[in-house]
């Protein structure tokens, strides 16, 4: 592959593309739902489901839907409101959105829940792991449940042909479920003929034609670089061209050493450059900038970018990701507050104390300080995780288990922050929910060897013996 990608050596499948999308009508704005908005309608959506109030939730899905409510960053706000939707007990809701469907047959919204329910489903079974590496009964769970959202989507198209969510669901399942190329892209024309050029729709575009998952790397960058540069000049399109790099890069030797590439580099950049002045209130894309930048070598102005972040959107999950990952370089820079030079001294200080403590076993000293630590800085994951696991080691459950919320809640791809509130939730008799943390730490990483031993152990308790002996042997079996 060329690494400097211009139209050129795709001209022809760029034209092609090209003929199948709709001209541009829709200029994105740069303002909209933020991250921690959607959130919330999606929690007091679910709050309303299992009040039995399906009626008020089908006509707020309908309402975002008929009105295309956009996100800060110009896509549609009802795909990541009903992706947030079931993230959370999602057991509770089998029974009530089966329910609620089979008496409302012709009603597009209620068959829109029950199937983005199953997908929600499917993928909690199946976890963040590659097929290859999922348990057999995961497995099964996950096919099952996937084929009972496809088989509700495809219903929903019989109550509505151009209904815009269900052939969206549709396009991203079509890889899952081995979807005809031509029947996948009739469900991409249908729902971007609804709402043109929704990011959305355009990365999932991205990963049914990406080379990882059996497509072609020189189509996939023809259809990217046909919509990207050449579409409304307020449009977030450019994305796409990040978005594209960063499926491609594995192939490579991986994203740091891809986009050091100068030739690369300068393309990334641009998609990046655009979007800023387009969206200079969107966090996700400074965030990604960033992410991508660090990549490039390029950490200082990661920072920059990721301190703006902070201020924009402090709330969100990607933000505080990152700002608990550089909290110590931003606080040197005084990037993370309008706190005093004096106060961010006193934070590093504090730090370097911690550390010491805890290293010397000075149980005590170390919890008092990781505590005044995340007075400080309540965005340092790393401090809250260290204290919940010095709360633990005396005892106080409850209070290691607030603080592992804390931890999660600020980075929720770190296993070990579910393992360990795993293990305090078991000792504070909460074994379901102890289970629950080990598996999802299990599926965020394969060998995370206390996450089988504390589930082993709770599986033990209950009763469950054979579930116990296959997650001792999986414990075993690693370093």
């Amino acid at each position: 592959m060329s690494t400097n990608r211009q139209l050129l050596p795709y001209f022809v499948l760029a034209l092609f593309f090209g003929q199948l999308l709709p001209s541009p009508s829709y200029a994105a704005t740069p303002t909209g739902l933020t991250y921690v908005e959607m959130m919330r309608e999606s929690e007091g959506l679910s709050l309303q489901m299992l009040n039995g109030d399906f009626a008020s939730v089908e006509d707020t899905i309908q309402s975002h839907i008929e009105n295309k409510t956009r996100t800060a960053t110009g896509d549609l706000a009802i795909i990541p409101i009903l992706d947030l939707l079931f993230e959370t007990k999602t057991h509770l809701y089998e029974n009530l959105v089966n329910d609620n469907a089979r008496n409302k047959r012709d009603s597009s919204p209620a068959g829109l829940l029950k199937a983005v329910f199953y997908y929600t489903y499917a993928w909690q079974a199946r976890g963040e792991r590659y097929i290859d590496k999922t348990a057999r009964d995961a497995l099964s769970l996950y096919v099952e449940r996937l084929k009972k959202s496809h088989r509700e989507f495809e219903r929903i198209l019989q109550i509505d042909q151009s209904s815009l969510v269900a052939n969206y669901y549709l396009f991203r399942l079509a890889k899952e479920v081995n979807t005809r190329a031509e029947t996948a892209e009739r469900h991409f024309i249908a729902a971007d003929r609804q709402a043109p050029y929704f990011l959305s729709l355009y990365l999932a575009k991205i990963d049914f034609l990406a080379p990882k998952w059996g497509g072609s790397e020189q189509e996939l960058f023809a259809f990217v670089e046909s919509v990207a540069w050449n579409n409304d000049p307020k449009s977030n399109m450019p994305h796409l061209i990040p978005a594209a790099y960063n499926s491609v890069c594995g192939q490579y030797g991986g994203r740091k050493s891809y986009f050091s590439r100068p030739e690369v580099w300068q393309v990334i950049e641009r998609a990046y450059q655009i979007l800023m002045k387009r969206y200079p209130n969107a966090a996700f894309f400074k965030i990604r900038y960033a992410r991508d930048l660090i990549s490039a070598g390029k950490k200082d102005q990661a920072l920059e970018l990721i301190k703006q972040a902070n201020r924009i959107e402090p709330d969100h999950p990607e933000v505080k990701k990152y700002v608990s990952r550089y909290v110590d370089e931003l606080y040197q820079k005084g990037g993370l507050s309008s706190q005093s030079n004096k106060t961010a001294a006193e934070y590093l200080h504090l730090k370097e104390q911690a550390k010491s403590a805890y290293k010397a076993k000075h149980w005590k000293e170390a919890e008092e300080l990781y505590s005044r630590l995340v007075t400080i800085q309540v965005s340092d994951a790393h401090s809250w995780y260290f204290l919940g696991f010095l709360q633990h080691k005396r005892g106080d459950y409850v209070n290691a288990i607030e603080s592992f919320n804390h931890a999660i809640e600020i980075n929720p791809r770190k296993a070990a922050y579910y393992t360990y509130r795993c293990h305090s939730k078991m000792l504070n008799q909460q074994l379901q929910a102890g289970i629950d943390d080990c598996t999802k730490a299990i599926a965020l990483d394969s060998r995370e060897k206390h996450a089988y031993l504390n589930r082993a152990k709770a599986f033990q308790i209950m009763g469950k013996v054979k579930e116990a002996q296959e997650d001792l042997r999986i414990a075993n079996s690693l370093p």
